[in-house]
């Protein structure tokens, strides 16, 4: 249950709007309260809806309407309206341009329109269609920002599909104007690309990373938290905030929505974490990187969240390219074997795809049994003996086995062997135990942990774990304290650090990454408390 309500919530609601309470008590949040806003209006309002974000009806023009408002509105753009009487912004009336076009409209229509100075739909599609008419060479050069390519030759009209290719290689067809809104890209790509472009920015500009968690405000779940910044980042969807079939399909759950994320604002404000909160109806008209890049760094600015980077060196282009290819990640494995990934095409993590290794040979395979160690079946059979050259169908016996694994230096020590698809477990020549299947062998696979040893030790491994090490000292820096390992293995492999006190302790890369720092002190600091 949330914490209720009180009159005191509702008045500082009412001042961050400039405005005023009137009411002097507070009932609950379906009970409707007096309001004043800056310019003197007064209404009532139940707290629920202030609280949603509605405000004075005036100030916004959303005030009742009359029939002289009416032909006002239609005076303004050198026009008539032709109806005799007005009920309401839902009755269609007559109107006539000053071209003489006749087209029937309701009045919340009309004052959409006015607002974008726009009045008779024929002319407003004639001046749009001139206004905005974009070319074929506009559409390569928002494809190529993207990390792609445009692959159509000609451009009709924004509603006209073009061609379009992916720098994963993935080929579709879409609207110009569905491109251009900035929310669309693959739809090979599951992910929120809004809220992929919002995470990408908010961790280039802060120079750390935001995850998931579930532990800070628990029993709910922050979209992206920073622990070293205490600040995290919520992106509310559409479902947030009107009923849209699916997520959201009638009042009651849009009312338990909204309480539920009141809660987690409340829960927030107690920890003292900066919460931005990121609605999709302030950003939907961001389609370019520079309106997104630079409403973010105003949200950081505002919370006091200091920013690292210079906003004009981000290359947004990243985003596409690096941050969401499947096919660049590859590509930075092969580069430890000395290779690379030809493919042109990712089609998912089991669709086979091309690789070439350091001696030319060229290989098909599955994306993850290349993030599994796995490599170039070639070279590992010029590596092995004549002898050892059979194929699965000739393991019949643990004796193949056995011969197999002596040209490891190793043993199997399985005392049954029912087919090549069941795992038996074998012993490498450092002693590790490790369970494989015949066929696995037969392919190349062996001891993951001397596989894990040995790339390590590689000169582009050395340079990496440099550079993963330094990045940590330079955050353990911002904590007046230093990483001391000499070695980086991966993300969740505890090195060492000392903080300002002399506190020796271990820590995950990811968990320093995310803004964990010394439990001791931690631990001091809530016992002065």
């Amino acid at each position: 249950m949330s914490p209720k309500l009180t009159l005191e919530d509702i008045q500082i609601l009412a001042e961050s709007r400039e405005g005023k309470c009137l009411s002097d008590h507070y009932i609950n949040s379906q009970t409707h309260m007096t309001f004043q806003c800056k310019n003197g209006h007064i209404w009532k309002a139940t707290p629920a809806m202030v609280r949603f974000g509605r405000w004075c009806r005036k100030c916004s023009g959303h005030e009742k309407k009359t029939l002289q408002d009416m032909q006002k509105v239609a005076k303004k753009h050198g026009g008539e309206c032709l109806s005799s009487s007005y009920k309401n912004n839902k009755t269609k009336l007559l109107w006539k341009c000053k071209h003489g076009h006749n087209f029937e409209a309701d009045a919340s229509l009309i004052f959409t329109r006015d607002k974008k100075g726009r009045f008779c739909p024929k002319c407003s599609t004639r001046k749009r269609g001139i206004e905005r008419r974009h070319t074929i060479e506009e559409m390569q050069q928002l494809a190529y920002n993207r990390g792609g390519k445009c692959l159509s030759t000609s451009y009709t009209d924004s509603h006209t599909k073009l061609t379009w290719q992916c720098t994963d290689g993935h080929i579709w067809k879409a609207k110009p104007n569905q491109i251009l809104s900035g929310r669309h890209w693959c739809p090979h790509r599951t992910p929120n690309l809004t809220e992929e472009r919002v995470r990408f920015t908010l961790e280039a500009l802060t120079g750390l990373s935001f995850r998931s968690n579930r532990e800070i405000i628990a029993p709910y779940e922050l979209d992206r938290y920073n622990e070293y910044l205490n600040a995290g980042f919520e992106y509310n969807g559409i479902q947030h905030c009107k009923i849209d079939g699916f997520f959201i399909k009638n009042e009651n759950e849009l009312m338990q929505r909204i309480q539920h994320n009141t809660q987690k604002e409340q829960l927030c404000k107690q920890k003292g974490i900066k919460l931005l909160i990121i609605p999709t109806h302030d950003i939907s008209d961001k389609t370019n990187d520079e309106q997104l890049i630079q409403y973010i760094t105003n949200m950081l600015l505002t919370k006091n969240i200091p920013i690292k980077q210079n906003i004009h060196s981000i290359d947004s282009r990243k985003l596409y390219t690096t941050y969401m290819s499947s096919l660049y990640k590859l590509n930075e494995i092969a580069k430890m074997y000395g290779g690379q990934c030809t493919a042109s095409e990712y089609k998912g993590s089991k669709a086979k795809i091309e690789f070439v290794c350091a001696k030319g040979h060229h290989f098909m395979k599955r994306p993850y049994e290349v993030k599994q160690g796995q490599w170039c079946k070639s070279c590992y059979l010029e590596s092995r003996n004549d002898d050892s050259h059979m194929n699965t169908k000739q393991i019949k016996s643990l004796h193949d086995l056995h011969k197999i694994a002596e040209t490891y230096n190793g043993k199997c020590i399985s005392s049954k062997y029912k087919n090549s698809k069941t795992k038996v477990e074998f012993v490498c020549a450092k002693g590790h135990h490790f369970m494989k299947r015949p066929y696995e062998v037969m392919e190349g696979q062996w001891c993951r942990q001397c596989y894990l040893e040995l790339i390590r030790t590689t000169p582009q491994s050395y340079a990496k774990q440099q550079k993963e090490l330094d990045m940590l000292d330079k955050i353990a820096q911002t904590h007046n304290g230093r990483c001391i390992s000499k070695e980086y293995k991966n993300r969740n492999t505890k090195v060492e650090f000392v903080c300002s006190a002399e506190h020796h302790f271990m820590k995950r890369p990811y968990e320093v990454m995310r803004g964990q720092w010394c439990k001791e002190c931690y631990l001091n600091k809530r016992k002065r408390h």
